[in-house]
């Protein structure tokens, strides 16, 4: 039975199962966190290659690393500026950091982009969806179907923040705010 849950985005993270990789978001809905999955998301990233035919043959023929991972599925993709892009998708994220490794070598392809995307961040860039964003899921059995970003968190109800600066100093002492500037600031 499908639910439909509007709540607000806490985290997005990834769980590496017995066959795949999961994204799990977590969900403030007023004093309840709910985890939800989205198990059909898969780690992926390009490739630029001299024909996209071969290339596409060769990947999926290719076994990668210590693992023997293999690609998944090869698609063709639309970048800007880049003809004969590939994505290549992988079961999970070993696989994919296997490959990213090696793929290289295959005959034809001239690079690869977006292998270093970490894939909670991938699936977050994918969906535009960050945390504490207000969202509506469709969901069932605690797998999400549908998910989309609604306009106005308004009144989200939480009771606790957190800070955090880096800062640039000198080594061996702390950070002086009179003459250390602010790398980050970060809030959760």
């Amino acid at each position: 039975m499908a639910a439909e849950i509007k709540g607000i985005v806490l985290d997005v993270d990834y769980e590496i199962g017995a066959d795949n990789s999961e994204i799990v978001v977590q969900l403030k809905k007023g004093r309840e966190k709910i985890f939800l999955k989205d198990r059909d998301f898969r780690p992926y990233f390009y490739v630029i290659c001299n024909d996209a035919k071969k290339a596409r043959e060769s990947i999926l023929k290719a076994a990668f690393g210590d693992m023997a991972a293999r690609a998944l599925k090869v698609e063709d993709a639309e970048i800007e500026n880049a003809e004969n892009v590939l994505k290549v998708y992988f079961r999970n994220t070993s696989e994919l950091q296997a490959a990213r490794e090696g793929i290289e070598q295959i005959e034809g392809i001239i690079e690869k982009r977006e292998y270093d995307i970490p894939f909670a961040h991938r699936w977050s860039i994918d969906r535009g969806i960050s945390p504490m964003d207000l969202v509506e899921v469709s969901s069932e059995g605690g797998e999400i179907r549908e998910i989309k970003k609604l306009e106005s968190a308004g009144k989200i109800g939480l009771r606790m923040a957190a800070f955090d600066l880096e800062t640039m100093s000198v080594e061996g002492r702390f950070s002086d705010p009179k003459k250390d500037e602010i790398i980050t600031i970060a809030y959760y």
